[in-house]
């Protein structure tokens, strides 16, 4: 049986993205302007949540593999 092809993302685009975010964070500047804190604080956790679903579904596919 052939296979589909698959969405390949390892996410690590994502990573980057919450790395150069949280990078931002450490600036002693940052809180000057608090709107556009907030807005990153935002991206950075909708990043990680992303990365949380990607790793939660890139498991099960994993333990259907060894299933089936």
């Amino acid at each position: 049986m052939r296979r589909p092809a698959q969405f390949d993302a390892s996410g690590a685009e994502e990573l980057i993205e919450i790395e150069d975010k949280e990078q931002l964070t450490l600036n002693p500047t940052f809180w000057n302007n608090p709107q556009e804190a907030q807005v990153i604080l935002k991206t950075i956790k909708s990043h990680k949540n992303w990365v949380n679903q990607f790793n939660a579904v890139a498991m099960l596919i994993d333990d259907l593999e060894v299933l089936f």
